[in-house]
């Protein structure tokens, strides 16, 4: 706004100070209300802390609505996103033992393989020597059994096998075991079997049952070997 013709000249002190101090407001309002009118100079005199102020009451229920709301999205989001990360660690973890547990499992696949191998061709070897001397599939038949009936007998060794001295068509298990009440479920696999003898040993200050059984008749199925006589 320009007044060439305003003379303050002979106010002093504070008259032309409070003239200056009023008239910025005066001419901002004035703005404010008719933009368009001419001999405005296109300067914005408003205070910066008052724009600032519009701006955020601008933003509105809706700007505050969306704020508020981002607000509790963010934590939700960090929250889940933690334990999706500890899930899948824990996956990660579970993934890694039952790899190594499958490695040994294909070990011990290998192992069998390796046992069943030896098994067939042990198999083998009896059967063609049971095709060239008959009878003496007794004793492979006693090893069957000795392996596949006493599973749940712990505790016990076979370190003999032989025939009996006093009658050749028989033969005799020696053995081992901790508790001398599991010996006669020995006996007790085959179609006529005796205990003959039972000792106790000593074998690093543990008191051991030794035994004899003597197996007279493996199965009903058994055909003892024929006495051969010069």
């Amino acid at each position: 706004m320009k007044a060439p013709t305003l003379d303050i000249g002979e106010f002093e002190g504070s008259i032309g100070e409070a003239v200056s101090e009023y008239a910025i407001p005066i001419i901002t309002a004035w703005r404010t209300l008719q933009p368009t009118l001419p001999g405005f100079y296109n300067i914005n005199l408003v205070p910066h802390f008052i724009l600032e102020g519009q701006r955020t009451l601008a933003l509105g229920l809706p700007g505050w609505s969306v704020a508020l709301l981002i607000s509790f999205v963010i934590p939700f989001f960090v929250v889940l996103i933690t334990g999706r990360e500890a899930e899948i660690r824990r996956a990660k973890e579970e993934l890694t033992q039952k790899r190594q547990k499958l490695g040994e499992l294909d070990v011990f696949r290998q192992r069998r393989a390796a046992l069943t191998e030896d098994i067939n061709r042990y198999s083998n070897a009896t059967t063609v020597y049971d095709s060239i001397a008959p009878g003496s599939d007794r004793w492979s038949r006693i090893l069957h059994y000795l392996a596949n009936s006493i599973e749940d007998l712990n505790s016990l060794w076979i370190y003999s096998l032989r025939p009996d001295d006093r009658n050749s068509q028989n033969i005799i298990i020696s053995g081992r075991c901790i508790y001398r009440a599991r010996i006669p479920r020995i006996a007790s696999i085959f179609e006529t079997a005796t205990l003959r003898e039972v000792r106790t040993i000593t074998i690093r200050k543990k008191i051991l049952y030794e035994f004899d059984i003597v197996i007279e008749k493996v199965d009903k199925y058994d055909i003892p070997e024929p006495n051969f006589t010069r």
